[in-house]
């Protein structure tokens, strides 16, 4: 027969409340203050359909209830044949509404119950429809659903983490059961998270809370922990120029670098296209005889002249060549009414060149020069030498300190074992590793 319709408790919408309102009301009182910590997927394998890096960002404080009496479940204490495992595992009790409430409030901060005006239906065992009309300072916790016992996304996720600060433990939601309680009272009024000891393996930690995000900084790798680094090149030699008459007389070595054979010099170019005579192709007018003027346009730049001639001029003198200019270029002097002036001629100077000297230790002492070039002034010339021999040294580092220092000395194209087989303090004293034997599945020329 039907149920006694004088005793409608699962349809009624207040009185479900009521129930979950005093399943929330016990937890606190009989539960734990807890970290639910959700999973941020930064990077996933699309073949494997894994998450191959995740991060945690926020860690909201809810209260959960233990289900467990007698300790934590699992196989415990376990000793394999890789190490000894702790796979202890928990499962908390947190109720639907306060999760709705933490998710809703971005994970945040918990607040209080204050509905606002509720809008009921007695025909549906839903939760009830908030307003949000209200204008004051409450929060709304959540919006009512016409579905009472829908499972939406706004719930515990398997992969999410829980901190229980009681035992100073992480561990991880492995399954949850929305149906704990199953449905004796009506709606359902909480989760079941069955959770496993969380084990690092390089995941982002930062929540803001310093006791959770110290787990990351714990465990995880240092970057410098087992690093091996190629050191490129050897120090590299410097020196400054000296100049006499346009040309570079000397060299001074300020670092002499370490090289095992001489280094190259190279020696900055002079100015080419430098200007050397002109012909005034347009007068202009209001020049002065005498006067130097500026110079505009060609394909160089730093071209002045000295003008001849009154008004117009007639003529014209290099006061300074400039460079970069060619033959057949056209500039103007910079007056109101410029005169045209035709490049005729160009002076090219000539580059110094240097040999290095170096001694016993590979240090650069000097430089010889063998030509020392043309149309050098100011102090802007610089003198180069070449980059130093690859070094050739594989440095195994722990924290930034060396740990071992390894010379390739490259005497076969496809393997360099020699030097690890007779040098290494620990290869060369045992026979666990011997480099003399012939590997007949890799070895070239072997069919």
């Amino acid at each position: 027969m039907p149920t006694n319709v004088y005793f409608n408790n699962f349809s009624y919408g207040r009185e479900q409340d009521l129930v979950e309102d005093l399943t929330i009301e016990s937890i606190k009182m009989y539960g734990h203050s807890l970290r639910y910590i959700p999973k941020t997927v930064v990077r996933n394998d699309p073949l494997f359909g894994e998450d191959t890096l995740t991060s945690y960002n926020e860690a909201a404080e809810i209260e959960m209830y233990i289900r467990n009496v007698e300790g934590f479940e699992g196989d415990g204490d376990f000793l394999s044949k890789f190490n000894l495992e702790i796979r202890d595992q928990i499962t908390f009790t947190v109720a639907r509404k306060r999760f709705d409430q933490a998710k809703s409030e971005k994970l945040t901060t918990e607040v209080g119950y204050n509905y606002l005006v509720e809008t009921a239906n007695t025909n549906s065992p839903s939760r009830q429809y908030l307003s949000t009309a209200y204008s004051g300072d409450s929060i709304v916790l959540e919006e009512g659903t016409s579905e009472g016992y829908a499972i939406t996304t706004n719930r515990p996720v398997e992969g999410d983490l829980i901190y229980f600060p009681l035992v100073g433990k992480m561990f991880e939601i492995k399954f949850v059961e929305h149906e704990s309680i199953f449905y004796q009272t009506g709606r359902l009024q909480t989760y079941d998270l069955r959770c496993e000891l969380f084990e690092y393996s390089n995941e982002r930690i930062d929540t803001g809370n310093t006791v959770i995000d110290a787990i990351e900084d714990n465990y995880s790798t240092d970057i410098l922990t087992n690093e091996f680094t190629l050191e490129t090149y050897l120090a590299r030699a410097t020196g400054t120029v000296t100049l006499s008459g346009g040309s570079i007389s000397s060299v001074t070595i300020t670092d002499g670098g370490s090289y095992e054979t001489a280094p190259t010099v190279t020696f900055s170019a002079p100015p080419q296209g430098v200007v050397s005579g002109v012909a005034v192709t347009v007068s202009g007018a209001g020049h002065i005889n005498g006067q130097t003027y500026s110079t505009t346009g060609g394909s160089g730049s730093g071209l002045t002249i000295q003008g001849t001639g009154t008004g117009g001029l007639v003529g014209a003198a290099v006061v300074n060549g400039g460079s970069g200019y060619e033959v057949g270029d056209v500039v103007q002097t910079v007056t109101d009414y410029p005169a045209s002036i035709q490049i005729t001629s160009l002076t090219n100077h000539t580059q110094a060149t240097g040999i290095a000297t170096i001694n016993s230790s590979g240090v650069v002492t000097g430089v010889t020069i063998t030509e020392g070039g043309s149309g050098y002034t100011g102090d802007s010339h610089t003198v180069t030498f070449s980059q130093g021999e690859i070094t050739g040294v594989i440095q195994l580092e722990e924290g930034g300190s060396l740990m071992q220092e390894y010379r390739v000395e490259v005497t076969q194209p496809t393997a360099n074992n020699e030097y690890f087989q007779s040098n290494d303090p620990v290869f060369s004293s045992t026979s666990v590793i011997d480099f003399s034997e012939s590997n007949p599945f890799s070895e070239i020329d072997r069919y």
